[in-house]
């Protein structure tokens, strides 16, 4: 949901873990992404999205038997605020000049909208084989960290001398990455 929903924050967000319940309330939608599918599942492209919100998002998650019953989304008072994309309104500059609502041009505002959906996408993981590079990172120390691990026990198996301090061929190896 969270790929839908924008700044969302804990005081729009009820929710009641146990029965399965969420729901928010006066919620800022991603337009384009939700413009997109409504106007997509009706045959018309080419429009940019000025403003997208619903007055509430129902959703009901059957913990019990998440396998044979469906979860389910409802979504009530959709406001889609849109105007086709043509080189005359392209340029045309929308907006209330806020923090949330830059002024820029449609245009701008489009491309901005896919580059935020992007970078969500990439910091929360939804994108297969990459993520936030600390992550990757994280990871590439952990699997330096087991093969020390690893090395260090075939010394000790095999009778060699290894390092003087393990902790010096951690840092060392760390600091290569």
């Amino acid at each position: 949901m969270g790929e839908y929903v924008l700044n969302m924050s804990n005081d729009k967000l009820k929710i009641a873990a146990i029965s399965g319940k969420i729901r928010l309330e006066n919620v800022q939608l991603d337009g384009d992404l939700i413009g997109s599918h409504v106007l997509g599942a009706v045959g018309l492209s080419g429009f940019g999205i000025l403003s997208c919100s619903a007055r509430s998002v129902k959703i009901s998650v059957p913990w019990k038997n998440l396998e044979k019953e469906p979860t389910r989304f409802e979504v009530q008072g959709v406001h889609l605020v849109c105007v086709p994309l043509m080189p005359s309104t392209a340029t045309t500059i929308y907006g209330a000049g806020t923090q949330l609502d830059p002024r820029c041009t449609l245009r701008t505002r489009a491309k901005r909208s896919v580059l935020a959906r992007f970078e969500r996408n990439y910091f929360s993981g939804r994108i297969p084989g990459e993520g936030p590079p600390s992550r990757k990172i994280r990871r590439a120390v952990k699997e330096v960290e087991r093969e020390l691990r690893r090395s260090k026990s075939k010394k000790r198996n095999s009778g060699t001398k290894g390092w003087e301090d393990d902790d010096d061929a951690i840092i060392m190896l760390s600091l290569t990455l």
